[in-house]
C-alpha cells in the first residue's frame, strides 16, 4: 500500500500525478511519461530541434568524425540528428537518468555508431579521454552545474565546473571541432516561475541569469581571448506555451521542470499555492500562456 506523506492526502488526491516521485538524484520520469509532458518550444516559429539541425548542417564536417550528445533524455535530438541524414563515425548519448539510458540502449541497439553512457554530464566531459568534432546539448547542460552546486556547494561545484569545461573544450573538442549549447534563460516568464521554487544553487537575484550560465560565459570568454575559440551567444524569445488550464501547468511545472522533486516534500503544499498565484496571471480564456526562452551558444575550436 502506498505511504503517502503526512499532510499532504487532500493534495495526492486533488492531482494523483504527484504520485511521481525520485528515488535519488539519478531518478527521474519514466521516458514515455515524459514525452507525454514534453511541451513543444520555438522561437519566431523555428523548434530547438530545427535549431540545433540548422548548426549540425552548418558546422560538422561528415563523415568521419564522432558526436557527443550531454543529456540525451528520451531521444529526442538524437532522433533528429539520426533522421537528418548526417554521417558520422560514431554517437554518444550520455544521461544520468538510469530509465532513459536503459530506454535509449533498447532504442538505439541496432544503430550502427551509437554508445549510450549513464553518467553526470560533467563527470564524463571530466573523465572521458575521447576527442569530438562536434557535441551538443539542448537544455541539459545546465542541469548538471546546477546539480554539482547543490550536491558539493556553490563555490566547490563551481571551481569543478569551470575546470572541467575548460579542460575539455581545451583537449576534448579536435581542431576546428564544434559546440552547440541551448541554455534556459532564467529571466524569461517560464523561468522567473520556477527560479522560486528551485533549489538554493540556481540565481537568488532576480535580474541576473543563472550560475550555470554565467559560469559559461566567463570560461568561454577566457578561452576566446587566449585564443583557443571563437564563440557566439544568441538570445532568443520563445513563442508562448499554451497549457490547457491549471492541472496540466501544475502537473508539467512540478513533474517535467522540477522531476518531482518536491511530491513528497513539505514544501508542496507552498509550491502548489505559488504556482496557482503565478498561473493566474497568465491565464486567457481556459488556457495558460506562458512565455520560454533561451541562448544558444555556438563554439569553434581554433586549435591548431
Amino acid at each position: 500500500m502506498e505511504r503517502i506523506p503526512k499532510g499532504l492526502q487532500g493534495l495526492y488526491q486533488e492531482h494523483p500525478w504527484l504520485r511521481y516521485y525520485p528515488n535519488g538524484v539519478t531518478d527521474y520520469l519514466p521516458p514515455d511519461y515524459y514525452d507525454s509532458l514534453l511541451k513543444p518550444y520555438t522561437f519566431g516559429g523555428k523548434s530547438d530541434l530545427e535549431l540545433f539541425l540548422d548548426d549540425v548542417h552548418e558546422r560538422f564536417n561528415p563523415p568521419n568524425d564522432d558526436i557527443l550528445e550531454m543529456g540525451s533524455g528520451s531521444g529526442r535530438a538524437t532522433d533528429a540528428l539520426l533522421s537528418s541524414g548526417i554521417r558520422y563515425r560514431t554517437l554518444d548519448l550520455v544521461d544520468i537518468s538510469h530509465d532513459m539510458v536503459t530506454r535509449a540502449r533498447e532504442k538505439y541497439a541496432n544503430v550502427q555508431g551509437v554508445s549510450v553512457f549513464e553518467s553526470d554530464i560533467l563527470d564524463y566531459m571530466e573523465s572521458t579521454p575521447k576527442a569530438y568534432s562536434y557535441v551538443y546539448s539542448l537544455w541539459g547542460f545546465s542541469y548538471s552545474v546546477h546539480h554539482h552546486m547543490n550536491t558539493i556547494g556553490i563555490r566547490a561545484g563551481r571551481k569543478y565546473a569551470e575546470e572541467v569545461v575548460t579542460k575539455f573544450i581545451s583537449h576534448n573538442l579536435v581542431p576546428g571541432g564544434s559546440m552547440f549549447i541551448v541554455h534556459p534563460d532564467t529571466l524569461s516568464d517560464e523561468q522567473r516561475i520556477l527560479k522560486s521554487l528551485r533549489q538554493p544553487a540556481v540565481s537568488r537575484v532576480k535580474d541576473k541569469q543563472s550560475s550555470s550560465k554565467r559560469l559559461l560565459d566567463a570560461v568561454l570568454e577566457k578561452l576566446k581571448i587566449q585564443g583557443l575559440i571563437d564563440t557566439q551567444c544568441t538570445h532568443f524569445k520563445g513563442d508562448s506555451i499554451h497549457y490547457l488550464g491549471m492541472e496540466e501547468a501544475l502537473e508539467i511545472f512540478l513533474n517535467f521542470h522540477l522531476h518531482a522533486s518536491l511530491n513528497r516534500s513539505r514544501r508542496l503544499i507552498g509550491a502548489v499555492d505559488t504556482l496557482t498565484i503565478e498561473f493566474a496571471q497568465y491565464q486567457q480564456g481556459d488556457e495558460i500562456l506562458i512565455s520560454p526562452g533561451c541562448f544558444v551558444y555556438s563554439v569553434t575550436s581554433r586549435r591548431e
